[in-house]
C-alpha cells in the first residue's frame, strides 16, 4: 500500500503539470523554468503590428515555493497558475503587461487584473529587463 501511495505522491505534480499547461486553450509551449516555476508561452495567442509590436499571452506555472510567496507579496491563497497578456515593442525592447489573471490548482480564476483603462489608451511601456523570462520571452517572439 505505502508504494501505491509512494508512485501517487510521485505523479501527482507530474499530472497537475500536464493539466496546467493543457489548460486555459492555445498551444502552449515551454521556453523557461526557474525557481519561480514553468513559464510557456502561447504560439495562437501572438499577433504582430506593422510598427514592431507584439502581443502575446504568457503562462507562469507557479511552483510550491512561489505559492508561498504570494502569500507575502499578493493578497491571494492557492495561486498555481499565473496568466500574462503581455505587449512587446520589438524594435525598441519595451514591453507592458496588459493583463494579469490568476487561478487555483483546479482551474478557479482567483482574480483578474485589467492593467489598462480602455484597450485604445497607449501602451505605458518600459524597459525589458535583461536576463528575465519576458526577455527569453521577447527573443522568441520578436523573430
Amino acid at each position: 500500500m505505502k508504494k501505491i501511495g509512494s508512485v501517487i505522491s510521485l505523479l501527482f505534480p507530474v499530472l497537475l503539470f500536464v493539466l496546467a499547461v493543457n489548460a486555459h486553450g492555445g498551444e502552449w509551449i515551454l521556453f523557461g523554468e526557474n525557481g519561480r516555476g514553468s513559464f510557456l508561452y502561447d504560439k495562437a495567442s501572438i499577433s504582430k503590428t506593422n510598427n514592431g509590436m507584439v502581443a502575446v499571452d504568457m503562462k507562469v506555472i507557479e511552483s510550491s515555493v512561489s505559492t508561498e510567496e504570494f502569500a507575502v507579496r499578493i493578497p491571494l491563497k492557492g495561486v498555481s497558475v499565473t496568466l500574462y497578456r503581455d505587449v512587446i515593442n520589438c524594435r525598441t525592447r519595451f514591453y507592458e503587461c496588459k493583463r494579469i489573471r490568476y487561478y487555483d490548482r483546479n482551474g478557479k480564476l482567483l482574480a483578474d487584473t485589467e492593467t489598462d483603462e480602455a484597450a485604445d489608451t497607449p501602451p505605458k511601456l518600459r524597459p525589458i529587463p535583461l536576463g528575465t523570462q519576458i526577455e527569453s520571452l521577447a527573443n522568441i517572439v520578436c523573430k
